[in-house]
């Protein structure tokens, strides 16, 4: 009885972790949209912060478990993971913007596009097959996006918000970063990886947002 129990709870955590998961992620836009509606904030800026934080506690993590592999990285592989890295973190100030110039609906619905996003590209780039339900999948995903998004479907109200096309940039930039970097961390390990993407991005954002700051 008791052990039963004991699966019963044990089998419970990683579903009540992945449900934080996706409310963490759910709110993070509405504070972020608040962020810039409240307070001059700029999209580099608040990346940066974004990113260094992550960067601080990643860099913690792997110096503890895994350091070796980060000392056995050659100057080729901290460029490669940057490059990569680029792709993904960097991207979170392409984020910024558009979510600075549209609104928290909208960035949600073109986001949503990132598995039919990420899909597409690994046909592209041959990774997988498209096959049938495949292909009407991602069809029926941008369609679905596209009504959504520009308005009514009956009045052909078009309401698009000049950082739309900075969120589907930053879709795009992150399917590209799920498809590449899905080897990358094999190779290196997920630590090493994304502490040198989070650190390198980290440090491009910070140049990037100098010339903002007063």
């Amino acid at each position: 009885m008791g052990d039963s129990a004991h699966k019963h709870s044990s089998a419970a955590v990683p579903l009540l972790c992945l449900l934080g998961v996706v409310v963490l992620l759910s709110s993070v836009t509405l504070v972020i949209k608040y962020v810039f509606q409240h307070s001059p904030v700029q999209a580099m800026s608040l990346a940066m912060i974004r990113v260094t934080i992550g960067f601080v506690f990643l860099s913690a993590i792997t110096l503890l478990w895994d350091w070796r592999g980060l000392l056995a990285l050659g100057i080729r592989d901290v460029m490669h993971l940057t490059i990569v890295g680029l792709l993904g973190v960097f991207s979170y100030a392409v984020s910024a913007y558009g979510l600075m110039h549209t609104s928290v609906t909208h960035y949600a619905l073109i986001y949503s596009l990132l598995p039919s996003c990420t899909a597409l590209m690994s046909v592209v780039l041959g990774k997988e097959r498209l096959d049938g339900i495949k292909l009407v999948g991602i069809f029926l995903s941008f369609l679905g996006c596209i009504v959504a998004v520009a308005g009514e479907a009956g009045s052909l109200e078009i309401h698009l918000h000049a950082g739309d096309a900075f969120v589907l940039l930053f879709t795009i930039m992150m399917s590209a970063h799920i498809v590449f970097s899905a080897g990358v961390v094999k190779r290196f390990g997920v630590m090493v990886s994304n502490t040198v993407m989070f650190g390198s991005s980290a440090c491009l954002l910070l140049a990037g947002a100098w010339p903002s700051t007063p």
